[in-house]
């Protein structure tokens, strides 16, 4: 019997009929995660069809990739029912909040704000591992590569977005600011290894196009 409580664990089809449902969970925070999963799964594919050379600054990283790679897919997969289950309890504490600034609501948004901010961190790392070993994966796979750059991309972008609207109710200024500053710098390291990574892919593809910025 399929665990409905673990996301993770649902058919394709029964996670999307979950998610337009007219439910809170899974919400956009576990669509986020999923995105993630898929990229990670596609990387590690890329990595199994490569080989690996004897030589070269890219070996070491190239060597430990696979096992980092599956890492990163496994905490994907788990973040996308830890998103909805820390929604849910924000759900809760909303339902008996006596304003919207008690700290019990206060704490529950930024247990949902950690959980973005940690999806959106794995998909800059992981983004940042595939730059550095670009030029010694599958050039038959070139398009993967730019598939899996993008969606690691809109990922910690995506995830940006919840950060942000749960970090509203933080009354200390400079906190909620830190926060924000370190979304931001999260989202540009994702940007900037993304646009290397698809620099490098693009001649493989024969095409100069680029698809904006």
């Amino acid at each position: 019997m399929i665990d409905e409580t673990d996301f993770s664990k649902l058919t394709l089809d029964n996670f999307l009929d979950r998610v337009s449902s007219r439910t809170p969970t899974p919400g956009g925070g576990s669509v986020t995660a999923a995105v993630g999963a898929l990229a990670g799964a596609l990387s590690r594919m890329v990595v199994a069809y490569t080989k690996i050379p004897e030589e070269g600054v890219a070996l070491p990283t190239l060597q430990c990739l696979p096992q980092w790679l599956q890492r990163t897919d496994e905490l994907f997969r788990a973040l996308i029912t830890k998103d909805a289950q820390v929604y849910s309890e924000l759900c809760a504490v909303q339902k008996n909040a006596t304003s919207p600034s008690t700290h019990a609501l206060c704490v529950a948004q930024q247990n949902a704000a950690s959980v973005a901010l940690e999806v959106a961190a794995l998909a800059s790392n992981a983004l940042a591992s595939l730059d550095e070993v670009k030029g010694a994966l599958n050039p038959r796979l070139a398009s993967d590569v730019g598939i899996a750059a993008v969606l690691f991309e809109a990922v910690a972008k995506a995830a940006a977005y919840t950060v942000f609207v749960n970090i509203q109710c933080i009354s200390d200024e400079s906190l909620r600011n830190r926060i924000k500053i370190e979304v931001r710098e999260v989202v540009g390291h994702a940007r900037d290894h993304s646009e290397s990574i698809q620099d490098t892919i693009r001649p493989l593809l024969q095409t100069d196009v680029d698809l904006g910025r």
